[in-house]
């Protein structure tokens, strides 16, 4: 049995391996099992357990006493699955223009192609068994077969996300067989991170230090270390070791912890269904076997440029209100990913009560292989931002301390007006699309006071749970913490596998590219251990 609770060890632990990955979510356990199959020892710590602890969720909180950043709490899991527990499920890759430079905004871009990834694009779609068809093109054929929304319009960039069975989701769940059966991995739950060593003659990490809540500990020492425990606490790791090498460790960088940047969402109107088979047709999600799309209505790269303005894209969103069947229905699914069956009984009960709900999900799907939605269904429409890195935007360390005495991390993050441009742009061409595409009579919006008009305030918009770039990658050791293979500049042997690695965080939301560099990452250990490194 390869997965050990520090909790409940008899002793005080010291561990040696060849590499200690540092965090269960995505991307520890995607790369974790990639470097043991090749034959490699790796320890792999997570400072929670497989279900959900208020004890463990406490650990996340952050001094946000100078911001409006809500993700520190509501966006972060800890536990093996990590994330995977809550996520909605959406995977879509970043586009060349995400990731490439963009003048009009001064950013110069990330330091390799992003089609470099792709080679690990049918990995991702396997793990979570989803079809191997593109996200965008002539797919979109399959949803719209009548060609209502237009193909090559200047503003509005159709793309298709995919979303796999909500059982597929928890990747602790889908991975934990593999887990067990693995006799080169071992998995710590309950262990905290709590302390980095670095050897002062060398400049390396030679060890790092676990705690559980019960005070057992952990010694692990390895001669590669990955580090995918989120944006806000890989990053700040990275800081308590600078810390604890009196500022010396990444004394040349300028980069860690700045450039913290969010995607940022604002609800700009409703919508108004004059043909509730079409619309549900349209905006619906449709099922390809077990794969899930639905339309994405992405800012073009042209009217990106032409407006001087970043990302951006739209979706039509289901309002939910609570205590309905569809809210029962939602907790009840949300509590079989987060493998919480024992609070789901009674949600289930009251479901079978409500047969007609029920019937007619079954119907619909199996007519049409679509999504039902409900006559009532309130249908919202939803415009995504992407943030600039700005410089300001920070974590750094608190003089605040979580319950191991080690200092919480500080957030320092506000949108500019960069994005507010952003949002007013993306309304006006989306608006514009809208009439041109067509969709206004079957579907028109009632569009939110100001928004039109271009006297929105952002005080209404709220951070999406995307952190990212705050270990920046790039070229230049002195502006960036790691190079394009994921690889620490200033300490050799650390690795990064999260979004806090983005030079920019683009267009989709991040799951999909986090675990495409979390297998890069490893592919690059495996090529610094055979070379000896």
């Amino acid at each position: 049995m390869s997965i050990r609770d520090l909790r409940v060890e008899e002793n005080d632990e010291a561990k040696f391996a060849q590499i200690c990955v540092i965090g269960a979510g995505f991307a520890g356990l995607v790369a974790s099992l990639r470097l043991a199959k090749q034959g490699y020892s790796v320890v792999l710590l997570e400072s929670g357990y497989q279900t959900l602890e208020p004890d463990i969720d406490e650990l996340n909180r952050a001094d946000t006493s100078s911001t409006s950043y809500a993700g520190a709490m509501t966006g972060r899991l800890r536990g093996l699955g990590g994330t995977s527990r809550r996520w909605g499920g959406r995977l879509l890759p970043l586009t060349p223009h995400d990731t490439g430079p963009r003048p009009h905004l001064s950013l110069d871009g990330w330091p390799f192609p992003i089609h470099e990834l792709d080679i690990y694009t049918p990995e991702i779609e396997d793990l979570f068994g989803l079809d191997n068809s593109a996200f965008e093109g002539d797919v979109l054929d399959g949803i719209d077969p009548n060609s209502v929304i237009p193909r090559c319009d200047p503003d509005i960039h159709i793309r298709l996300p995919k979303w796999p069975n909500f059982r597929r989701r928890n990747i602790g769940q889908r991975l934990q067989r593999q887990i067990t059966r693995s006799s080169a991995l071992q998995l710590y739950l309950g262990a905290t991170v709590c302390g980095l060593g670095v050897d002062p003659a060398t400049g390396r990490l030679t060890s790092v230090e676990a705690r559980s809540l019960s005070g057992r500990k952990l010694t692990v020492n390895a001669d590669q270390f990955l580090i995918s425990a989120g944006t806000i606490e890989t990053t700040r790791l990275l800081l308590i070791l600078d810390q604890q090498s009196q500022n010396r460790a990444f004394e040349r960088c300028n980069a860690l912890g700045h450039y913290f940047q969010d995607h940022i969402r604002l609800e700009v109107g409703r919508l108004l269904p004059t043909d509730d088979d079409r619309v549900t047709r349209l905006f619906g999600y449709d099922y390809w076997g077990s794969t899930r799309r639905k339309l994405y209505f992405q800012l073009s790269d042209q009217a990106q440029d032409a407006n001087a303005v970043a990302s951006a894209y739209a979706e039509v969103r289901l309002h939910i209100s609570d205590g309905t069947p569809l809210d029962r229905l939602r907790a009840l699914v949300r509590d079989f990913q987060r493998h919480e069956i024992q609070h789901s009984l009674r949600k289930l009960l009251y479901l079978l009560v409500d047969r007609d709900l029920l019937t007619n999900l079954g119907l619909w799907r199996a007519l049409t292989q679509q999504t039902f939605l409900p006559p009532a269904a309130e249908l919202r429409l939803d415009v995504r931002i992407e943030q600039i890195p700005v410089y300001d935007n920070q974590i750094t360390l608190s003089q605040k301390r979580d319950r191991f005495g080690v200092p919480l991390p500080k957030l320092e993050w506000a949108p500019g007006e960069t994005e507010l441009r952003t949002f007013l742009r993306t309304v006006q061409c989306l608006s514009n699309f809208w009439i041109r595409a067509g969709i206004e009579p079957l579907c028109p919006v009632i569009w939110n006071p100001g928004v039109l008009e271009g006297t929105l305030s952002l005080s209404d918009s709220v951070d999406t749970s995307h952190p990212s770039g705050t270990t920046r990658m790039g070229t230049m050791p002195a502006e960036s913490v790691v190079n394009a293979d994921l690889q620490c500049h200033a300490i050799p042997n650390i690795w990064i596998a999260s979004a806090s690695a983005f030079p920019t965080s683009g267009s989709a939301n991040p799951t999909f590219t986090i675990i495409q560099l979390a297998l890069r990452a490893a592919d690059g250990i495996v090529r610094t251990m055979l070379s000896g490194g």
